[in-house]
């Protein structure tokens, strides 16, 4: 199923391609949904499109007797284009799936596949954004005719192009971090920015005659020159680093003769971009670095001298001298990355940690690390005290991500929580639940003779000195909370279970409660089976203010009475409140406002303060002076929403759009009831807002403002982050929405260069094969050989057009990538620092809810 899914991505973006189309991506969610859509469909043996909705539109086929694959299915979609009239602003039977296949404001796709007991095949796909919706002009456009004269498009990302630039940026980086490792300076990460301003100084440089450095205080930079020969990335490094042959070590300070050698050892610099022009007689290279070296005040912590083995704590020295690396795949390094993650999130959680994210630095010096231990054969911590760190090894022995984490977090059993103290025994557990830590980086290296590492780096790092007992909580269980009422009730949080009983049967009750939720293990599924559910808390008060009421009590009085509304919409009986006296009393505009009602109508309180503080807030606000104050607060309370499951999915990493929206609707209107009920003397629930509701609202209010998109979100369906928050997140979404025309101009140039036969190409960008030159297939391409041709490489034939790889599209894949799936992941980064935030203030939010329902009664 799954190639069959990834062929049904390419066909579909090649088709899209062939319309000024941007291609979609692969939904695992849609995925999961068309699936059980097509399964659903093929045991009821029918074939019809699910329920119209706003989140994703479909297309579906069948066929009898014969397999269809994922080129098929596309080309019998794209086919009903025959018939398609683009003039035509409506959605017609007879096309839909071709206009669904082409639908601009698409984003990505889901597919699903099933055969019934007869043998028929249906496949389902699902698209989100939805298309198929309106204006049908601006979203199904015509097939592009590429046509038009070269023009020098790379240049607008890379000034010049130069043959074997590439092998020399990442010579050049190696080089670096080879030199860096011999003084304790953490490795250098590449910086597509830092190399483009580096470029186009270089080149300045060589057109003007020139050799001097730039004038910007930004980066830190290094020159080297040449006349008569190239400088590669190796010699260009060395000739910067035999300066230390002229440091002195002993002193260290800025010299003009050093500077060169300080800025590359340089232990604060983390980024790095070079770039190189030439000519037939000279050779320039400019290397950019971020955060600049050679600060005159910060030598010492930044230049080390020369260590003969790599600096660092020696943990344990394995029997071999050197680990020989195995085949690690990138796929299976990012699942086991993804999945560490996720169990280290769900551990920090039992102890009331905020979630980590993932910090791409730490990431590649994690690995960078667990890939130098491997080679050395000792199993050393690395000496950068910007990062706390944890390191796991074994032989013969697979690492996975749930072996490494829970191994760590096995340490709490020799763990002290009341010492404040650190315990050389518990250090990887401390890390990993430290509370103050917010990122993460794990990296992880395999050997042929079955060692393996795991380096795992926190920032801010944990194990403080004094500052154990406050990052390090104790162990709870989120959501478990077990609550006795009383002599007469007994109640567990989450799930409820009212007891009517006697004091003599409470003690057996709360056994049996136990039992319970021992059986069905809440909160510890994923730990061994000896792990018993640990209780938060038992909590006893009394009732004596409550008034009991038998449900013959209720039904003669009329108090509820629900009325039967069959739906076949919702597939139940849409039970509603009919004419009861809570029906007749509810007023509230909130639905937790409604729920509040509902409990006090259920238990009515005997307590006469109680009593009388409400009869004030009544007449306060049925007053006819009041009448603008009451209808102010009442269209403010309509937006608040209960917020406390948003709390729980962010917590969880699981917040969507709408959860994002409902939090902001809530805390802003919160505010303005805030200032209006500053105004309301002798209420006592409107001093309780005006005095509780503190800045902090204000804080949560105005970052999310300023940092969401809810109009860009709610399209995409994603968080999506404004402008002017992040400026690499800017430029990341500039390089993105300049590259459907951008993709077109590579394509006229490349069209340049064909053989005259060849009226048409499209450049497409494909997941994990990058960007290809689309060829429609010509009367000449009849055999294998026949589709080679000079100075490309190819790389598949589908759907009669041929794919290859020219230098245009290899250089668009080293200064582009997955531009896309750079600015999710820039923006789910965004997404967790403020999810952090606004979890820091969860007892307020909560109190927001509880106040303010109080208040719509």
């Amino acid at each position: 199923i799954e190639s069959f899914r990834t062929e049904t991505l390419i066909a579909h973006n090649q088709y899209r391609a062939q319309h000024s189309t941007t291609p979609l991506s692969l939904s695992f969610q849609l995925c999961e949904g068309a699936q059980e859509w097509a399964e659903n469909l093929a045991e009821g043996d029918k074939f019809e499109r699910s329920p119209e909705n706003e989140y994703y539109s479909e297309n579906i086929a069948c066929t009898w007797g014969s397999q269809l694959t994922g080129t098929l299915v596309s080309r019998m979609w794209y086919e009903e284009g025959k018939d398609y009239d683009y003039t035509r602003d409506t959605l017609s039977k007879f096309t839909q799936n071709f206009t669904q296949l082409l639908w601009k404001g698409c984003r990505e796709i889901g597919v699903g596949r099933a055969r019934t007991k007869h043998g028929k095949e249906i496949i389902v796909a699902r698209y989100h954004p939805p298309g198929n919706t309106e204006d049908f002009n601006a979203n199904v456009l015509k097939k592009s005719e590429v046509s038009g004269t070269s023009t020098p498009v790379i240049h607008s990302i890379a000034l010049n192009r130069i043959p074997g630039l590439r092998q020399f940026q990442e010579d050049c980086l190696l080089a670096h971090n080879k030199y860096r490792q011999r003084h304790s300076a953490p490795p250098l990460q590449w910086s597509y920015k830092l190399a483009y301003e580096a470029q186009k100084w270089a080149q300045h440089l060589l057109d003007s005659g020139q050799f001097t450095h730039s004038e910007n205080m930004v980066y830190g930079e290094n020159l080297a020159g040449r006349k008569g020969y190239d400088l590669n990335g190796k010699k260009a490094t060395k000739l910067w680093y035999d300066e230390s042959r002229l440091f002195n070590f002993e002193d260290p300070s800025f010299s003009p003769d050093t500077g060169n050698f300080s800025q590359l050892i340089w232990r604060g610099s983390r980024y790095f971009g070079v770039g190189k022009a030439f000519s037939s007689d000279m050779c320039i290279v400019v290397a950019y670095y971020f955060p600049p070296g050679n600060i005159v005040e910060e030598f010492n912590e930044n230049v080390g001298t020369l260590e003969d083995n790599i600096d660092g704590v020696v943990v344990n020295e394995t029997k071999k001298p050197a680990g020989i690396m195995a085949e690690y795949g990138q796929y299976e390094l990012e699942r086991f990355r993804t999945e560490f993650l996720v169990f280290t999130n769900y551990l920090r959680a039992r102890h009331a940690s905020p979630p980590l994210t993932v910090s791409h630095l730490l990431m590649n010096n994690a690995q960078n690390w667990a890939n130098q231990l491997l080679r050395s054969g000792k199993i050393t911590y690395s000496t950068d005290e910007n990062t706390g760190e944890s390191i796991a090894y074994a032989e013969r022995e697979d690492l996975t991500a749930f072996k490494v984490s829970h191994r760590w977090y096995g340490e709490i059993q020799s763990h002290d929580f009341s010492s404040t103290n650190v315990n050389p025994e518990t250090l990887n557990f401390t890390q990993l639940v430290w509370h103050h830590s917010r990122e993460l980086g794990v990296g992880k290296a395999v050997g042929k003779d079955g060692f393996s590492v795991v380096v795992a780096q926190y920032s801010p790092p944990g194990n403080k000195e004094g500052l154990v007992k406050i990052n390090v909580g104790k162990l709870c269980s989120p959501g478990i909370t077990l609550v006795i009422e009383g002599h007469k009730t007994m109640k567990l949080v989450g799930k409820i279970l009212w007891m009517h009983t006697v004091s003599s049967l409470k003690v057996k009750a709360t056994g049996a409660l136990i039992k319970y939720i021992d059986k069905k293990r809440i909160g510890v599924e994923l730990e061994d089976i000896e792990t018993r559910v640990p209780i938060l808390a038992l909590k006893t008060y009394s009732l004596e203010d409550a008034m009991i009421i038998d449900e013959n009590t209720y039904s003669a009085l009329q108090i509820f009475q629900k009325e039967s509304h069959p739906s076949a919409y919702k597939g139940g009986s849409g039970a509603k409140e009919g004419l009861s006296l809570f029906g007749m009393m509810n007023m509230t505009k909130s639905v937790i406002g409604s729920r509040l009602l509902r409990v006090w109508f259920r238990r009515p309180t005997t307590n006469i303060q109680i009593l009388k503080e409400r009869q004030k807030a009544v007449a306060f606000f049925q007053s006819p002076q009041n009448v603008e104050t009451t209808a102010s607060i009442q269209d403010c309370l309509k937006h608040i929403k209960c917020i406390s499951r948003t709390l729980v999915r962010m917590a969880s990493a699981q917040a969507s759009i709408g959860d994002w929206q409902s939090l902001y609707k809530t805390v802003y209107n919160a505010i303005y009831i805030a200032n209006i009920c500053k105004t309301i003397p002798d209420v006592e629930i409107a001093q309780k807002i005006a005095r509780d509701f503190s800045e902090d609202l204000h804080r949560v209010a105005s970052l999310i403002n300023k940092i969401v998109d809810f109009d860009d979100s709610t399209l995409q369906n994603r968080f999506v982050v404004k402008p002017g928050v992040d400026e690499n997140l800017d430029e990341k979404k500039r390089t993105y929405n300049g590259l459907p025309d951008f993709m077109t101009k590579v394509a006229q140039e490349e069209l340049s260069k064909l053989d005259a036969s060849i009226t048409e190409c499209n450049i497409l960008y494909l997941p994990q094969l990058g960007y290809l030159l689309a060829i429609p297939r010509t009367e000449q391409m009849k055999e294998e050989k026949d589709f080679e041709m000079e100075g490309l490489e190819f790389v598949f034939f589908s759907d009669n057009t041929a794919h290859y790889k020219s230098a245009n599209t290899r250089e668009l894949d080293r200064l582009l990538g997955d531009t896309l799936c750079e600015i999710t992941d820039h923006e789910t980064a965004i997404m967790h620092r403020l999810q952090s935030i606004v979890l820091e203030h969860t007892q307020l939010l909560l109190k927001v809810m509880e106040y303010t329902a109080e208040l719509d009664w």
